[in-house]
């Protein structure tokens, strides 16, 4: 992360002010929290940039009042000198570009690959900020009502599209083991036989798969076993999942049984 960027040390935030911020829907705060954490912004400096945004963006006289607003204890230097940063500075011209219309209106979608593509960088911080920022915009989702087509299956579709990309079973693995904690091991995977498979294939695949499965229990092991060596485990679901994208898990299937 780059220190130029973000706040000092010794100017803490005020967390009171800071969970009572009123983020800005034009561009919205996922929006925020996923662009300037690509930009190696830490969460005060991005909130700081977005209520710079509301008060009229990098030229705008009110840095220190745009400090305030974000529950930050700065003084009239330390805020400008963070407003003149490389990383707060491409933050707000973005987000004004997005709010006067020079660029494509912003989609759900858009926010998505944003986190996604944080969650797929290699650097361990990127990625677990981008899960946490995952977590927290379908926490959001769900408390507005937002997600009434949820038919359960996100993460099956999530793992889909990383098994897609370059080393995707290794990435898949790391982030579930971080997501869902004690419950992130090999057995509970969506598309288990997709991402063993392809984890074999991968530099670091094999080792991933035996650390992320090193805390299973005898009774866990077997089951995990067992799924492998069923070709019906999950075979009508994995077949919807990737049906969606146009590929037929038949043929593979067919190829590793012969194999």
């Amino acid at each position: 992360m780059d220190t130029d960027n973000n706040i000092p040390a010794d100017n803490p935030a005020d967390n009171n002010a800071a969970n009572q911020f009123n983020w800005p829907t034009d561009p919205p705060q996922d929006w925020f929290e996923a662009k300037g954490a690509a930009l190696g912004l830490a969460p005060e400096t991005i909130r700081f940039a977005a209520a710079l945004h509301s008060l009229g963006g990098a030229d705008s006289k009110k840095k220190t009042q745009a400090a305030r607003i974000a529950g930050l204890n700065w003084d009239r230097v330390v805020a400008f000198r963070c407003a003149r940063s490389v990383g707060v500075r491409k933050l707000l011209d973005e987000a004004k570009r997005l709010k006067a219309g020079n660029l494509p209106p912003l989609s759900e979608a858009d926010i998505d690959r944003e986190i996604d593509d944080l969650i797929r960088q290699p650097d361990a911080l990127t990625k677990a900020r981008g899960i946490e920022l995952r977590e927290k915009r379908k926490d959001r989702q769900r408390q507005h009502g937002e997600t009434p087509d949820d038919d359960g299956f996100s993460d099956w579709r999530f793992c889909r599209d990383l098994l897609c990309q370059e080393n995707g079973a290794s990435q898949f693995m790391l982030y579930y083991h971080a997501a869902k904690k004690a419950l992130g091991h090999s057995a509970n995977y969506p598309l288990l036989r997709d991402v063993y498979d392809i984890a074999q294939l991968e530099p670091f695949g094999k080792q991933i798969w035996d650390w992320c499965s090193r805390d299973l229990s005898a009774v866990m092991r077997q089951c995990l076993n067992e799924r492998l060596a069923d070709p019906n485990y999950q075979k009508e679901t994995r077949k919807q999942i990737w049906a969606e994208i146009g590929v037929d898990i038949g043929l593979a299937d067919k190829h590793r049984m012969r194999a």
